[in-house]
């Protein structure tokens, strides 16, 4: 009998192993499938790792049923399929599931359980839940409003290369909310944000250089910082583009290229640059009117 039970211990314990390993190896077929857009394919073999507790299976799943891809779209299900890797521990499903209760998308929109759910992923080292725990600690959603521990989230979040968060850091050092003003420290983040490309940290950069704020004055780097933001398709960017090439700051005058880039950001929206281009259109027809009047 002591033999037997050892036998079926021991095929248990096998198939416990078992069931993890096959699981992955269905995951990792799925993942190939989804890799190459070929989300039907993909999403019965993730299906079949999700329900075999999968947990990066269960969370791609519940992203497949959000959005979807290889099955009609249901926030129900990639609500419960969020919930089911959360609940195991899963860091993505966590911050996935304090999403959707943040945004109302799939679920209730319901601040304090976004929260504590963010902080379950926090607490654990995920970057992007932490700064989402940030923002709500900023703005006092389903927690009381703390800019102190919003700003130590933003780092945490920051040390970790999360663009958004550095640049978030940054701003709260340049204005000295949460944290004491330090505009050297806040240049450093901005400049690490903005090498990731990160629009808000490139302007913001270019901002400081061209007023000398935390640095000395650079009018060149001002000028580079905007040109690259602006031909990113940033508005903004192309409006102070203009303005320097007008002026000539960072580089030499030149109203051709101004017009341009006031044009760029006229087409995308900006209402200075909109502004601008009717000023000097008024100002050349007076111009031409005054030539001519005699």
């Amino acid at each position: 009998m002591l033999y037997m039970n050892r036998i079926i211990s021991t095929g248990l314990l096998l198939l416990f192993w078992a069931i993890p390993a096959a699981a992955n190896v269905d995951f990792v077929a799925g993942d190939r499938f989804y890799q190459q857009e070929k989300f039907t394919q993909a999403f019965g073999l993730i299906e079949k790792a999700a329900i075999a507790q999968h947990r990066p299976a269960q969370t791609r799943l519940a992203l497949m049923y959000q959005y979807g891809l290889g099955v009609s779209q249901d926030f129900s299900r990639a609500s419960q399929w969020f919930e089911r890797a959360a609940s195991q521990g899963c860091q993505d499903a966590q911050n996935y599931l304090g999403i959707m209760f943040e945004t109302g998308h799939g679920a209730d929109r319901d601040y304090q359980a976004a929260f504590q759910w963010y902080l379950k992923a926090a607490e654990r080292g995920h970057a992007r839940a932490q700064n989402n725990l940030a923002m709500l600690y900023a703005e006092g959603l389903g927690v009381k409003k703390d800019l102190s521990t919003a700003a130590y989230w933003y780092r945490q979040a920051a040390e970790q290369g999360h663009r958004y968060a550095q640049t978030s850091l940054a701003m709260m050092l340049e204005s000295g909310l949460g944290v004491g003003s330090d505009l050297e420290l806040a240049l450093d983040w901005y400049q690490q944000a903005a090498k990731q490309g990160y629009s808000i940290a490139m302007l913001n950069l270019a901002a400081m250089y061209e007023q000398g704020r935390g640095v000395q004055q650079d009018l060149q780097q001002a000028f580079d910082w905007y040109l690259q933001v602006a031909q990113q398709g940033n508005a903004k960017g192309a409006f102070q583009l203009g303005l320097m090439f007008e002026v000539g700051l960072g580089t030499e005058p030149d109203i051709v290229q101004a017009v341009e880039w006031y044009e760029r950001a006229a087409r995308l929206g900006n209402d200075s640059a909109i502004l601008k281009l009717s000023q000097m259109q008024d100002a050349l027809d007076d111009f031409t009117v005054s030539r001519y009047a005699d």
